[in-house]
């Protein structure tokens, strides 16, 4: 009897693992070796499998955007931060992550009128006392410096 309750909480976990959030495991085995693209690609796709068999329209999760946000930022010279940042704003209108990744393309690749344009858009979407706000204004002051030339690291 007990094989019985085994095998069943095992069929639920083999059923629900992808619905989860990306885990270490999954990250590991499914997404560490991946160029920006197809880590975009893939999360995108574990999406639409979990509204495919679940019938569960959910947005991408944001510890899962974080979980493949090393793989955008270090790799292809963070060319992919755009489209990254991009396909969050369209998910997350609110949120200033987006923003943020859009601003760090732009800081990466020198322009920096429009990196300032996308930082401030951030900043103002925090909400009033969040405490990340003096982290995410100092973007904002190093954008400056930087083009103004008076950036020194």
């Amino acid at each position: 009897m007990a094989s019985i309750g085994q095998s069943i909480s095992s069929a639920f976990a083999f059923i629900f693992d992808l619905y989860s959030a990306i885990s270490k495991e999954e990250f590991d085995k499914n997404i560490k070796d991946l160029s920006p693209a197809d880590a975009i690609a893939y999360l995108e796709n574990k999406y639409v499998e979990i509204d495919y068999l679940f019938g569960s329209n959910l947005k991408i999760r944001e510890s899962d955007i974080f979980a493949i946000e090393s793989i955008i930022l270090d790799k292809e010279n963070g060319d992919y931060l755009k489209n990254f940042g991009e396909m969050i704003n369209k998910l997350y209108k609110e949120s200033p992550i987006g923003d943020y990744y859009i601003g760090r393309y732009y800081e990466t690749g020198g322009k920096f009128k429009q990196a300032l344009q996308y930082y401030k858009s951030g900043y103002m979407k925090l909400p009033e006392g969040d405490p990340n706000a003096d982290g995410y204004y100092e973007n904002i002051e190093r954008v400056l410096k930087k083009r103004d030339g008076t950036y020194k690291e």
